[in-house]
This record gives structure tokens, sequence and C-alpha cells, in this order.
């Protein structure tokens, strides 16, 4: 689990805040908030959203170019 905006109401103890793996070639970044990926990663995974949206793409702009990463969510109430 990624510890999200509500965990501090409830008995989990999560200490995680986000997770950066790579699988299949893929960098992942698993956040709860998507305001707060990384532009380094080729896929994030998030949750905050409710479910307004199961995927989209967000542009980050960079130093350079902008930058299109999908976002899956996957909170547990989509």
């Amino acid at each position: 689990f990624i510890r999200g905006n509500h965990d501090n109401n409830n008995k989990l103890k999560i200490i995680m805040e986000e997770a950066y793996i790579r699988h299949g070639g893929k960098y992942f970044h698993i956040v709860h908030n998507p305001n707060n990926i990384r532009a380094d990663c080729d896929v994030a995974l998030v949750g905050h959203v409710k479910g307004l949206w199961k995927k989209k793409i967000q542009t980050i702009q960079s130093t350079y170019e902008p930058i299109h990463i999908p976002i899956i969510n996957v909170g547990v109430d989509v």
C-alpha cells in the first residue's frame, strides 16, 4: 500500500509514500496523488481521484520539452 491523504484516520500503519519500480523495461511511479508523479517515469499508477477517470495522459513541462506520461487510476474506489 501507498499512503493516501485519509490514512491518518484509520488503523493502517502505512509507511510507504511512493514507489519507483522497473518492470518489463518500463519505469513505474506509484504515488497517491497524480499531481506528484515524477517526470522520469514511463507510467504512473495513482489513487486519490476517486472515480473521476480510469486512465489519462498527463503532460509535464520539463526543461526542454513537454513529457506525456500515461497515468492509470488504481485506487480501490475506482
